[in-house]
């Protein structure tokens, strides 16, 4: 062991002494030089890409385009899942839009998604009924076509948007019409196919004829997904036709249109009595596989947008009208052990209009002046034919005025003031929905209510 011992460390000061030698002659060397080279000019000839993503203490601006993530994107929910602000709570990322036990798949900072709002050009887009963080905003059913950018903005700090914008704002900016040279269409085709059978294949075309433009796209995506009973399959489509304004605006019409039918993940648990080895061991579920519980969904939305500027700023008009309908389905058994259809199925209709003037004064000063008017209402179903069940009623209109100026004191530095006013006025149905009982006794079907601030 000594010997082992003395010899390693000879090893080491031999090492060390070839270090020292190295040193010795190259050091002199590295001494004398003293001379300066000039490189000759270098010169950056490829086009600069925009960046994917941008920070800014206000907000998160992502470019949908340049977006690159795991996989095909199929829906704005998988730009969303990989934000840090954003909390995806979906029991599988392959079948989007899932709903786990009341809650819809993304929370923002610790909030519901009845507590921060989702928009298209500035329009929120939620929905009324429901319980919760349910059916609020079915992110599979709104597909990437038309976003160019989305915006995230942390917390309720912008007087643009609804009160309930507590957690933030998740704003969606849709293309801006452009001309085209010629009237060849721009034609991208693409197609994927991953593991667990899923496939994602999407057409667009855009171009337009002198003023005239348009574009249109259809996308399929299918997967068997990887839990048991969570298959999906997800068909979208849209339209959208414009005229280029003299004055740099533009007015358009857009249609889109999604259907999705999913299936509803079941435990699979040899501890439970039912199990299937092909799949991994879910435990939690609110369904077993013989309820075949399922969900489809389906949205259609018309959206009319008009922008024109003038020497007193400039005007944007937006008015939208959208339907959405949900159709649930399972089987359960009653005390007796019969098995029945307990699924329900319900429908949101969302309208609205906005106006606003963004006034320019120069690049430090921007202000913002409008309103809104927007109604919610649904109607609900179940197959029992429940006595609380209602045809297509107003649940929820709001009224809105709200001004903003933002003050950019130096690059970095920027001072935005707002006021927000809304007046709010909401029914509630006082029906049990099991027993068809007043849940208030003393208040009339509907509860109306009214709220201003």
């Amino acid at each position: 062991m000594l010997w082992r011992w003395k010899q390693r460390i000879g090893i080491r000061m031999v090492a060390l002494g070839v270090c020292l030698v190295g040193l010795s002659i190259t050091g002199p060397a590295v001494a004398e030089e003293g001379e300066i080279h000039k490189l000759d000019d270098v010169v950056v000839s490829e086009k600069s890409s925009p960046s994917e993503i941008v920070h800014t203490p206000e907000k998160t601006t992502i470019n949908v385009d340049t977006y690159e993530t795991v996989g095909a994107v199929q829906n704005i929910g998988d730009v969303l899942k990989d934000q840090p602000i954003m909390d995806f709570r979906g029991a599988s990322d392959l079948v989007p839009g899932d709903i786990i036990d009341g809650e819809d798949s993304f929370w923002m900072r610790g909030f519901g998604s009845n507590r921060f709002v989702t928009a298209i050009d500035g329009s929120n887009i939620h929905k009324a009924g429901g319980r919760q963080s349910y059916h609020v905003v079915d992110y599979s059913l709104l597909p990437t076509f038309l976003i160019e950018e989305v915006e995230i903005l942390p917390g309720p700090h912008s007087a643009l948007y609804p009160a309930q914008s507590i957690g933030g704002v998740i704003n969606l900016v849709t293309r801006t019409p452009e001309r085209y040279d010629t009237i060849k269409p721009q034609v991208h085709v693409s197609t994927g196919y991953k593991s667990y059978n899923t496939q994602n294949h999407s057409i667009t075309a855009r171009g337009g004829i002198g003023d005239f433009v348009y574009d249109a796209g259809y996308q399929r995506y299918s997967t068997d997904g990887y839990l048991r009973h969570s298959e999906a399959d997800i068909d979208s489509t849209f339209g959208r036709i414009g005229y280029l304004l003299p004055s740099t605006g533009y007015i358009a019409l857009t249609v889109n249109h999604s259907q999705g039918d999913r299936e509803i993940p079941v435990n699979n648990d040899a501890a439970l009595g039912d199990d299937d080895g092909g799949y991994p061991t879910v435990s939690e579920s609110s369904y077993f596989e013989w309820q075949s519980p399922e969900y489809d969904g389906t949205a259609t939305a018309f959206r009319l947008n008009y922008l024109q500027p003038s020497p007193l700023g400039e005007w944007d008009l937006n008015a939208y009208y959208s339907e959405e309908e949900w159709k649930r389905t399972t089987l359960r058994k009653d005390a007796s052990g019969i098995i029945y259809d307990g699924g329900w199925e319900s429908t949101w209709y969302t309208r609205g209009v906005k106006l606003q003037d963004t006034i320019r004064f120069s690049d430090a000063h921007e202000t913002v002046i409008g309103a809104e008017v927007q109604q919610f209402l649904d109607s609900f179903d179940t197959k029992q034919g429940s006595p609380a069940a209602f045809d297509e009623k107003k649940r929820v209109e709001t009224r809105s005025g709200f001004a903003q100026h933002r003050w950019r004191i130096i690059p970095r530095l920027t001072l935005t003031a707002g006021l927000r006013y809304e007046h709010a006025d909401t029914w509630t149905n006082n029906l049990s929905s099991s027993t068809g009982a007043f849940l208030i006794t003393g208040q009339p079907r509907w509860i109306e209510k009214s709220f201003d601030d």
